[in-house]
């Protein structure tokens, strides 16, 4: 039997894997929702408050890389501040180097409770290419997003899992 064909838009066309439902409830704006996957990606929703609905809008929040003398293209353990509080998981998540594109596996967050810590990464994740790593470069956590809708209430979404293995070549 054929795998199942999704059609997600115009924009991706993915074969076998099937779209997650699901709802969460924002009570502030700009509250932040962490998955229980490495990642997401093409996540939309609607968000349903007193009064109507709106379509909802989110981001990654971030963490800068924290070291002046920047580190090589093999360098697994990279230092950040910059980072909110309780906006990820111990291990297990996957970040992307907005200067590089690099993505990058983390196997254990030394501080996920805090603003600053030290992340111990796989390099070059998901088949991307390790790249060298400057201070203050923002690295985006895919495993969380932060609701930016103008609307408080339920977020009705939709998104895709990224592969929990980093050794996938999925770019």
């Amino acid at each position: 039997m054929p795998a199942a064909k999704v059609d997600y838009g115009n924009e991706y066309v993915i074969v076998g894997e099937t779209p997650v439902n699901t709802s969460f409830t924002v009570t502030t704006q700009n509250d932040w929702v962490v998955f229980p996957c490495a990642g997401v990606f093409h996540l939309e929703g609607v968000t349903v408050y007193d009064g109507g609905f709106e379509k909802s809008t989110y981001t990654h929040p971030t963490l800068t890389v924290n070291n002046v003398a920047g580190y090589d293209s093999s360098a697994t353990s990279i230092a950040y501040d910059g980072a909110t509080a309780n906006t990820r998981k111990g291990a297990g998540y996957l970040v992307v180097n907005d200067a590089t594109g690099e993505i990058m596996y983390v196997e254990k967050d030394s501080a996920p409770t805090s603003t600053s810590g030290t992340l111990t990464v796989k390099r070059g994740a998901l088949g991307t290419e390790p790249a060298a790593i400057t201070d203050n470069d923002v690295l985006y956590i895919l495993c969380t997003v932060v609701a930016t809708s103008s609307n408080t209430g339920t977020h009705f979404v939709r998104y895709h899992k990224l592969p929990e293995d980093p050794k996938v070549l999925f770019y």
